[in-house]
């Protein structure tokens, strides 16, 4: 193959690093040898990760058709969460994680957000430097994200996941306030706040038949 790729006798390493790539994709086959290796290699190299939800809260602000939640005004609880917290914690140290990702969900977890809040700090004073790593991450509808909470996100790395379903009407089909209003103007205005601190948020984006000539128009959207 030096042979064939000019550039390849000058820097065997980087044509070492495309076809090791290549064969991760599943785009090219080396042998048994080659993939034994490397399937060796990707299992020392990978982390033993675990993500677990907590329901915040089944409050929501939106009412979307698809939505599986009954809408409540229940909540965890601050000192419920922090128990399950710890729990886990203690749990996947016993069993070797390297990391644990805790998710914020709901309903709309930004509604009770000061718990939210008190848990990540309690939780930084717990937890910082330990085995195994702990994470924060929300799963929101993008409706409530205030200046110091995107400041707070931002300052300390927490990730985020935003609904959108379609770009303008394409989301307000599926995605409306309680009182029927449009949601899009708001989600799209706080995902604009949020790129623009550097902060970029994963999509959920859920197809039904009302939305679905639109997913290419989202598309085009997000690859700007």
């Amino acid at each position: 193959m030096k042979n064939i790729i000019p550039w390849a006798q000058t820097n065997p390493q980087r044509l070492k690093e495309i076809i090791t790539a290549l064969r991760r994709l599943e785009m090219s086959s080396l042998g048994k040898t080659f993939s034994e290796c490397l399937l060796i290699e990707r299992q020392q190299n990978k982390k033993k990760r675990i993500m677990v939800w907590l329901q915040l809260t089944n409050a929501c602000n939106l009412s979307c058709g698809y939505c599986y939640i009954q809408k409540q005004s229940t909540h965890m609880g601050l000192e419920l969460a922090k128990r399950l917290i710890a729990k886990v914690t203690s749990d996947c140290r016993k069993a070797e994680f390297d990391e644990v990702i805790f998710k914020f969900a709901g309903g709309e977890p930004t509604l009770c957000w000061t718990e939210g809040k008190a848990l990540i700090d309690w939780a930084e004073t717990h937890f910082t430097n330990s085995t195994p790593h702990v994470r924060f991450h929300i799963i929101t509808n993008g409706t409530l994200l205030s200046s110091s909470l995107i400041e707070y996100i931002s300052s300390k790395k927490i990730g985020i996941s935003m609904s959108l379903d379609g770009v303008e009407e394409w989301h307000d089909k599926q995605r409306r306030y309680q009182n029927d209003s449009e949601s899009f103007r708001d989600v799209d205005g706080n995902l604009n706040k949020l790129l623009s601190v550097g902060i970029r948020p994963y999509i959920l984006t859920t197809v039904t038949k009302n939305n679905v000539c639109g997913i290419t128009k989202l598309k085009e959207g997000l690859s700007i």
